[in-house]
């Protein structure tokens, strides 16, 4: 592809047929966002409309430049499945788009699509005559999902926006939105300049006046959609432009953008191609209570909430490429405070470093309703108290559940805008938590009946032509009243440039020495 070279996700909206709206009963819908944890970078919007189902499958082509499919208004099936053929578009590229943008389509195979429950599905295809089967999560959005159903009412009052998107005049191209509180994602599938389908994201956060502005990311080139087998699909994702979406009521709206040097806003609508138009709304992510296979006790609290006043130390080790270092450093939750437009608590980190003992980094954190979750960070000079480097989340509030049933898995995806010394960069983050069970451990602060995780990360970033890549994995050990008592990980570092990569090994962890938490204290 050309112009954009960078990341993202997909989304659908096409050349589907609306259909009369019928009057029915307020039911849930498969209407989500889909993907595999260990495949992070590509994956399936569902919108359900009753009569119909359309997906939208964000992927990457034969030459591992990203690029989107379409199952379109696919009818439920007697088995409860979904059947149909899988569409490949083209289009008028997007600054040139006056009117119809998409090309006639063509199939590319067929996809069925297999509901588990509510919360995993099956994704089955043939593609080029070579059959693959993917088991699909549905996404967590930081501990928040979204409940979408039926709705006999017209949604010009409604305030969610979570739906797909379309400009009815230049059909072909549109959003799919996904609307948490204050954040909302909007995959851009459109076409690029050389009239290849494209998906980019728009990260997008609420404003002063209603709208909602953020940066637009592409995925950078992955593995080709045959060859995705494990391992995350794609490097991460790269900002490239700028985008608000403003709405004037909860059925139209305008999106405005600016990539590269196009400059454009185009009026969106609701696309209607079912039987039954949808709401959603902002829930928790389901988790079950009812035990795995093999034996289990639901749901287990393993994190405390954040409370002003409390104070844990923590002994770190760490060994890279042979050398090893250990040091202690210090947590104290000190006031409540704003960072980046958001109400938590500022906890300030103080340990050795090379100007002595002193702050050196201030983590914003809050609670939510059955989680803990992160604002971002500041790095400080411990001599001078100056800000020195700021890590904005995206979104904003990313959120981990408290609670966990054993044998669940919750993966938690998001972005990290770092600048430091007048550079910017955009991490891509993805971390799994797996509850094993419960198990005693022994550490400096004392010996506790606690949570045992088994615990994944990923960081990718790219700044000037230098790539980093880290990949950790590991387990964890979390107490309902102390917070984390112990971790033991291990991964590489792998920093590309001019051609060359550096591979840096790690391995280490962390201990609790004493607490005070919630006016108790251990030892």
């Amino acid at each position: 592809m050309s112009l954009l070279r960078r990341p993202l996700a997909r989304a659908l909206a096409l050349a589907l047929v609306a259909s009369p709206l019928l009057v029915q009963a307020q039911t849930a819908t498969k209407s989500a966002t889909w993907w595999n944890p260990s495949e992070g970078g590509w994956g399936l919007f569902t919108t359900d409309q009753g009569s119909s189902l359309a997906a939208g499958w964000f992927t990457y082509d034969t030459d591992g430049e990203p690029t989107w499919y379409l199952l379109a208004g696919v009818a439920p099936q007697a088995d409860g499945t979904y059947r149909g053929n899988i569409l490949r578009y083209s289009g008028v590229p997007y600054p040139q788009i006056a009117g119809q943008a998409a090309d006639p389509a063509t199939v590319l195979g067929q996809g069925t699509l297999s509901f588990q429950s509510e919360t995993a599905m099956t994704f089955a295809y043939t593609v080029n005559g070579q059959s693959v089967t993917k088991s699909l999560s549905r996404f967590n959005f930081s501990g928040k999902d979204l409940l979408c159903k039926t709705s006999a009412a017209g949604r010009a009052s409604a305030s969610n926006y979570s739906d797909l998107w379309y400009s009815p005049s230049a059909s072909g191209w549109g959003l799919h939105v996904s609307h948490l509180s204050d954040d909302l994602y909007a995959t851009w599938y459109t076409y690029d300049l050389d009239r290849e389908a494209i998906f980019l994201i728009g990260a997008l956060r609420k404003q002063a006046d209603g709208s909602f502005s953020g940066p637009v990311l592409r995925q950078r080139n992955g593995t080709p959609l045959a060859q995705i087998n494990g391992s995350a699909a794609s490097p991460g994702s790269d900002s490239v432009g700028t985008a608000t979406v403003r709405f004037s009521n909860g059925e139209s709206g305008t999106f405005s953008y600016t990539v590269g040097n196009v400059t454009q806003s185009k009026p969106i609508s609701r696309l209607q191609f079912g039987n039954a138009s949808s709401v959603c709304e902002v829930r928790a992510y389901p988790t079950t209570t009812t035990p795995p296979p093999g034996g289990g006790s639901g749901q287990e609290e393993c994190h405390p909430p954040y409370r002003i006043g409390d104070v844990r130390t923590l002994r770190d080790t760490s060994t890279a490429n042979g050398q090893t270092t250990v040091s202690n450093f210090r947590e104290t939750n000190v006031r409540e405070a704003t960072f980046n437009g958001h109400t938590g608590i500022m906890q300030e980190v103080d340990g050795q470093t090379s100007a002595g003992t002193g702050v050196y980094a201030r983590n914003y954190v809050f609670n939510g309703n059955g989680t803990t979750g992160s604002l971002g960070a500041e790095g400080v000079n411990p001599a001078s108290g100056q800000v020195i480097s700021t890590s904005l989340n995206i979104p904003a509030r990313v959120e981990l559940q408290r609670s966990f049933t054993v044998g669940q898995t919750v993966p938690l995806q998001f972005k990290v805008n770092g600048t430091a010394q007048g550079f910017s960069t955009i991490i891509d983050v993805k971390t799994t938590y797996k509850l094993l069970g419960k198990e005693s451990v022994t550490v400096p602060a004392g010996t506790f009946t606690a949570c045992k995780f088994e615990t994944t990360a990923e960081q990718n970033s790219s700044i000037s032509g230098v790539t980093t890549r880290t990949q950790l994995s590991g387990l964890s050990w979390n107490h309902p009243t102390w917070g984390l008592l112990k971790t033991q990980v291990s991964g590489t570092s792998t920093i590309s440039a001019f051609g060359t990569n550096q591979v840096t090994n790690h391995a280490g962890g962390q201990e609790l020495v004493s607490a005070r938490m919630n006016g108790q204290t251990t030892p």
